[in-house]
């Protein structure tokens, strides 16, 4: 073959490929997404500025979320990445209407809201927020005995008993 085909080049004939730009960070202005629980924390001081946070929550040496208290409210804040889609498919013995998403949170920590009237606050990654009476919580779980098998520990509620607060 004495002639190489038309358009081919040997690999030291080719131009200089173009240098790689580096992606610019876009500045911190709005936060649209909560990653992680200081972020969370950060969100309801900007929601209730009027209260104060009284002090961290911590389970098994790792810090979970946090209690922040104001002239006639408490509120126990915590980060949680997702729902607990299969709740609707665990227990038989609940009400149709509760066959839904749920959420799961320490049996401990329930416990405590309970008895110290506090409402529990759910931060998820798309900034919605979800709360119930601690009491309410404890009271369905009475009720329903709603244990989370694979999570020993965890006690869930149906995502029907929370309320979501408006944006």
């Amino acid at each position: 073959m004495d002639k190489l085909p038309d358009g081919f080049k040997f690999g030291n004939e080719l131009p200089e490929p173009p240098l790689r730009q580096e992606r610019l960070k876009r500045p911190k202005q709005d936060v649209l997404e909560v990653t992680s629980l200081s972020d969370a924390l950060e969100y309801f001081r900007a929601l209730k500025p009027e209260i104060s946070i009284e002090s961290p929550v911590k389970l098994q040496n790792s810090r979970i979320g946090a209690v922040f208290r104001g002239e006639n409210e408490a509120y126990l804040v915590l980060f949680k990445r997702d729902t607990y889609r299969h709740f609707g498919n665990h227990y038989e013995n609940i009400p149709d209407g509760d066959k839904v998403y749920g959420m799961i949170c320490n049996y401990k920590l329930v416990a405590w809201a309970a008895t110290a009237e506090v409402e529990i606050v759910v931060i998820f990654p798309n900034r919605d927020i979800y709360s119930i009476p601690g009491i309410t919580f404890w009271d369905y779980y009475e009720k329903y005995r709603t244990d989370v098998k694979h999570a020993p520990g965890e006690i869930a509620t149906p995502i029907t008993i929370w309320r979501k607060w408006s944006k």
